[in-house]
């Protein structure tokens, strides 16, 4: 079902959690492979899309719930940030414009914690291997976030977050605009910049064999395949590169 704002959707559902992911006609692809990965282990995801040639082809192919989230998005970097964005390309990671494009997902969390529901967040490069709602939702009762690891600190390619009045202050745009957010490269650097290294929040760590990211899956793959809960394909620059890797793994779908 197509819905035209995130608060049409947010007054009719019934869940305590919502799995979400956000995407734009760029990375259609990767896009595609990430729900087959999803449907096939029961993962109800909802789409953000940001422009109107995504939500057409997805709601054709898939039946899961989108909402069109590209007019309010641009309307924000537009009214609080003065930035303008092309939504409809592939943006590359590290590069300018994807620096606004990966705040999206920051904005959509704060609308659906102000809801008192759950976040799941999940990147579109990540292919999921078992059913891991529970799981997050059992960590969850005890921390405030849960963040995959890469040995270091946040990847926040694949995180949850509970609606605590901290986080939802923390998150408001006003306050994003306020921390400056767009001289950090991208979200990730924001997050362990500004809340991760100055211990804002309770934050609990998946474990890397369950929930690995890229590196960690390239060379540890043959021993954690069976018990890992999800692939994230990271640690490569490229839409293609990412994809051949997945191929290389069998972990293509399309």
């Amino acid at each position: 079902m197509i819905f035209s704002n995130i608060e049409e959707y947010l007054n009719i559902t019934k869940k305590d959690t919502i799995i979400f992911c956000v995407a734009n006609i760029g990375i259609l692809n990767m896009l595609e492979n990430f729900i087959i990965s999803c449907s096939n282990n029961n993962i109800d995801i909802v789409l953000f899309t940001l422009d109107k040639e995504i939500t057409t082809i997805i709601n054709k192919k898939y039946k899961i719930d989108i909402i069109q989230y590209g007019d309010e998005f641009c309307s924000i970097l537009k009214n609080d940030f003065n930035v303008t964005v092309d939504l409809n390309n592939y943006i590359q990671y590290n590069t300018h414009n994807f620096r606004y494009i990966s705040f999206a997902r920051f904005f959509i969390i704060n609308k659906i914690l102000k809801r008192n529901i759950n976040i799941i967040y999940s990147d579109i490069d990540i292919v999921v291997k078992k059913n891991f709602t529970e799981e997050i939702k059992n960590i969850a009762t005890m921390h405030e976030c849960i963040f995959q690891f890469n040995g270091e600190n946040c990847v926040t390619g694949f995180f949850a977050m509970k609606p605590t009045q901290k986080l939802i202050i923390f998150l408001e745009v006003n306050n994003l605009k306020r921390l400056n957010i767009f001289k950090y490269i991208h979200d990730q650097q924001f997050w362990n910049n500004v809340a991760y290294d100055n211990n804002l929040f309770n934050i609990y760590f998946l474990n890397r064999d369950h929930y690995p990211n890229g590196n960690h899956y390239y060379k540890h793959h043959k021993n954690i395949k069976d018990e890992c809960r999800l692939i994230h394909f990271n640690c490569l620059i490229g839409e293609n590169n990412k994809i051949n890797k997945m191929k290389e793994l069998n972990e293509w779908f399309i």
